[in-house]
């Protein structure tokens, strides 16, 4: 991700140590409620830095997108927007081409969908007549 880095994973790693420590001292049942609570805050205290440290990432991150639109909107920011995947042509067809098979394609399908339900909604009518 745009704004993860090797404090954040570092922070991470802590905070998915202590709980699974908080899970393993629940799981004892000789595990002294003293020990319980002070695992339980020293997770609080290590997920909350994370958060943190992930939320401060993100809005420098932000930050310098913003920087890099203010000095060069061309740049970066610009042909990753103007990248965006479009649909490919075969080699050797046209946008006509490929516009008619697709559309008509679909076109086509719609006429006969609604003829089905014509026959079906005339053949339901005759039915109650």
């Amino acid at each position: 991700m745009y704004w993860w880095n090797s404090r954040i994973a570092e922070l991470r790693k802590d905070t998915l140590k202590a709980r699974r420590a908080v899970q393993r001292c629940r799981r004892r049942k000789a595990s002294s409620l003293i020990e319980e609570q002070y695992l339980n805050i020293k997770y609080l205290e290590v997920s909350t830095e994370l958060r943190q440290a992930i939320k401060k990432s993100k809005a420098e991150a932000w930050n310098e997108l913003m920087q890099g639109i203010y000095r060069n909107s061309w740049g970066k920011p610009y042909l990753s927007r103007k990248s965006s995947p479009a649909p490919s042509l075969s080699p050797g067809m046209s946008w006509t081409e490929y516009l008619k098979i697709f559309f008509l394609d679909q076109i086509q399908r719609q006429k006969e969908r609604i003829s089905a339900l014509q026959t079906r909604v005339m053949e339901f009518y005759q039915t109650i007549l």
